[in-house]
């Protein structure tokens, strides 16, 4: 039976709906990201994290905001880690060594003179087999990974 209690009920449920709804809505979702290295315009983390920065506030359109966390201010790469696979820690650019530690498939990036020019290492990280040791180093890992080049010397 419809009553002006149920109603009214109904029309406040709605409301605060609507209004937490919205506002949940329009807040910002904040990424932090750390990593060991000073916050130099020519180091490669520290350019890998403000680009990732870049694209990822563009393509949310401001929903997402990137923080970023140089000099270990997250701590050491071991800890930030384990803070990725706790979930207590968002995002962290860390070196195929320590990542190593969790998936010994990461070492094959550092075998000496694997590649023998940039444009092959692009190319191979992108390849099948790539792909396919994403897809397997999944259940051991809580977070997604992706690369980019530290250095290239030929």
């Amino acid at each position: 039976m419809i009553t002006l209690r149920n109603v009214v009920i109904a029309a406040a449920a709605t409301a605060l709906s609507l209004a937490f709804g919205s506002a949940y809505a329009q807040s910002k979702h904040v990424i932090k990201i750390g990593w060991t290295s000073a916050d130099a315009p020519q180091d490669p983390y520290a350019t890998g994290a403000r680009l990732f920065k870049q694209a990822l506030e563009r393509q949310s359109n401001g929903r997402i905001e990137v923080q970023l966390f140089p000099n270990r201010q997250l701590g050491d790469e071991k800890p930030m880690l384990e803070g990725l696979r706790f979930g207590t820690l968002d995002a962290a650019v860390i070196t195929n060594a320590v990542v190593a530690q969790i998936e010994p498939a990461f070492q094959v990036n550092d075998l000496p003179f694997l590649y023998s020019n940039e444009g092959r290492r692009t190319r191979c990280s992108t390849a099948r087999w790539a792909r396919c040791w994403r897809r397997s180093s999944k259940p051991r890992a809580s977070s997604r990974s992706a690369s980019w080049k530290g250095a290239f010397a030929t």
